[in-house]
């Protein structure tokens, strides 16, 4: 018996071993739609509650006014507009996602009106990735086990 051990159920361990498929690119990818969600989600309820500062401004086309924001607050809905245009997008499997709007005064409003809006859902949901990675791959723990 020299040099050479034995396991009993080794081989059984091993099949075992090996059937557990832990799909941690999956956990990452679901992680990363999730948190992008939230991140779109946030953003919305930012510009819908409102900023109070006195500052009103008339609109051109038909006359009523608008309550601007204060100065490093979301912007206040006026239209809708923005609000309407806040999407998310991504590929299955990517592990990348994008939250944004395609119209260019959301940019302008965020950047040099000083009324951001994104940058800040940003930062308050992406300190959730963690939590949503530990979901993820608990979730697929659960599956692999199956």
């Amino acid at each position: 018996m020299t040099g050479s051990i034995a396991i009993e159920g080794e081989q059984l361990l091993q099949r075992a071993l090996n059937s557990f498929a832990l799909d941690l690119d999956r956990a990452v990818d679901d992680a990363v739609r999730i948190t992008a969600i939230e991140v779109n989600k946030e953003a919305i309820r930012l510009i819908k509650e409102p900023s109070t500062s006195g500052n009103f401004v008339q609109r051109t086309k038909d006359g009523k006014k608008h309550e601007i924001s204060k100065s490093g607050d979301a912007p206040n809905s006026d239209t809708g507009r923005l609000i309407g245009s806040v999407t998310f997008s991504h590929r299955k499997g990517s592990k990348f996602a994008l939250v944004g709007t395609n119209l260019d005064y959301g940019a302008i409003l965020e950047t040099e009106r000083n009324r951001p809006w994104l940058e800040p859902a940003k930062e308050s949901k992406t300190k959730d990735f963690s939590d949503n990675m530990k979901k993820a791959i608990d979730i697929q723990v659960k599956k692999a086990g199956k």
